[in-house]
């Protein structure tokens, strides 16, 4: 007979998770294999609906291989599908710069995004406990982290994953509670090791910090109560955020740097919302760093990780991913030129002259403009390229000058400028995709052939 040592997250399955397709993370240690069971022994919850999913992080070299083949023969024991994945953290640590505990979170949070993409699954289940988040909390407190960190962990987060929710059941249980269960259905499962290295801060916050806090006060208790109460404040903070003033550009997102004279608790859940879009890596610096844009000069940038910058641009603060140029040089034609976050696309405009004449010089502020050329005046050495240093403009109405100038008085941000299309005939530019054309290749009445330009976005770097 089953324990009721975690009656708590019974409940928990009970409502949330039947007749849902779900994934169980479980790394084969006591929490994660407790959660499997639950979930196994619930009738109401099919095993066609239910697949674990295993990491190995490769940080522990076989022991963590041990762990996983573990974990993959309690599953085929128990009938349930088992999907097992492989890194080596400390390799991709050496790339982004991050620390193992960091990096080890992103991976996984990659990989259960990826199962609730290709497999239709809506709920990813974590063995997440009380005591979780009570480090969680503490951890937070000592980052300097405001009322969303010091909120600790949530039932359900959405805000991993583009399909899915991340689901801990076994939030409202203690470590305690899950030994008990553990003891009284007999339940096999793996030691890490690395669980007793306090040169991990968690570990550290585990094995020193909270033992000897619990001497004098019960902390796990106290931290759970203040991570409630600040989620409550939380959440009524942000129903001050409107979310339409978040707008997409070009690699991420914007707001009007007014939006950051607000109120700090105020301006502070926009700046959370920005960073939210783009990634899972932030700190209460990257926040501050965001807000404190609004107060630079334009152009003014600070830099919030190797992947993401906030930039002053315009009257917005903008945040958007560092991802360089293509270099980029294509023979004029017809068709469509991938520059990256741009298409470039040419095609014959069924218009006539006299309508392009006709036609309002449009909005410029997110590079849509619609630019129409005189087919016949496009030179035969004429090339599709990003700029090169040197190249020359001549606009409407004015002189020939250095395209930088042009880019600038036109309020084109620095950040688009190398990724921007041009039209160009050895250093002259003849037309700068979604901002302007040269009179050059003006349309006139004795135009026979009409030219479409159209700078087009590109998909792959919009973030929902």
């Amino acid at each position: 007979m089953k324990d009721n040592a975690l009656e708590k997250t019974k409940a928990l399955l009970e409502r949330y998770a039947r007749g849902k397709k779900i994934a169980v993370a479980v790394s084969g240690g006591k929490d994660s294999v407790c959660l499997l069971d639950l979930v196994l022994a619930d009738p109401n919850i099919r095993k066609e609906d239910v697949v674990v999913v295993n990491v190995d992080h490769g940080i522990r070299g076989e022991t963590s291989a041990r762990d996983s083949l573990f974990v993959a023969e309690y599953c085929k024991n128990r009938g349930v599908e088992c999907l097992c994945h492989k890194t080596s953290v400390p390799r991709l640590c050496r790339m982004t710069g991050r620390g193992e505990e960091e990096e080890a979170r992103e991976y996984r949070r990659k990989v259960f995004a990826e199962v609730c993409e290709r497999r239709g699954v809506e709920l990813v289940l974590t063995a997440h406990h009380k005591s979780d988040n009570a480090e969680t909390v503490f951890l937070n407190i000592m980052r300097g982290s405001g009322a969303s960190g010091i909120g600790g962990m949530a039932l359900f987060s959405d805000t991993a994953f583009s399909a899915g929710k991340l689901f801990r059941p076994m939030l409202n249980n203690t470590r305690d509670e899950i030994d008990a269960y553990a003891r009284a259905n007999a339940l096999p499962f793996v030691e890490d090791e690395s669980n007793d290295d306090t040169k991990y801060s968690r570990n550290f916050v585990r094995k020193e910090v909270l033992p000897l806090l619990n001497r004098r006060f019960n902390a796990e208790n106290a931290l759970d109560t203040l991570s409630k109460r600040a989620r409550e404040d939380d959440e009524f903070i942000n129903k001050f955020v409107d979310e339409t003033e978040i707008e997409r550009t070009v690699g991420g997102y914007k707001v009007k740097t007014s939006v950051f004279f607000r109120e700090p608790p105020i301006a502070s859940r926009y700046a959370l919302a920005m960073l939210r879009k783009l990634t899972n890596d932030y700190t209460h610096n990257s926040v501050q760093s965001v807000m404190d844009c609004a107060r630079l000069e334009s152009g003014g940038k600070r830099e919030i990780s190797s992947k993401i910058t906030a930039v002053n641009e315009y009257g917005y603060v903008a945040l958007y991913e560092n991802i360089p140029a293509h270099n980029c040089d294509f023979d004029f034609g017809i068709g469509d030129f991938d520059f990256g976050c741009f298409t470039a696309r040419v095609e014959s405009a069924e218009i006539s002259a006299s309508d392009v004449l006709d036609a309002s010089r449009g909005d410029r502020a997110e590079l849509s403009r619609t630019l129409f050329a005189d087919a016949d005046k496009v030179p035969a050495t004429a090339r599709i390229r990003n700029r090169f240093d040197g190249d020359t403009f001549r606009p409407f109405g004015g002189g020939e000058k250095k395209l930088k100038h042009f880019l600038v008085n036109t309020k084109i941000p620095q950040r688009l400028r190398g990724f921007l299309p041009l039209l160009c005939d050895g250093k002259n530019t003849l037309a700068v995709f979604g901002a302007e054309i040269s009179p050059q290749l003006a349309v006139d009445e004795n135009t026979k052939r009409i030219l479409k330009l159209t700078l087009v976005k590109g998909g792959f770097l919009w973030k929902e």
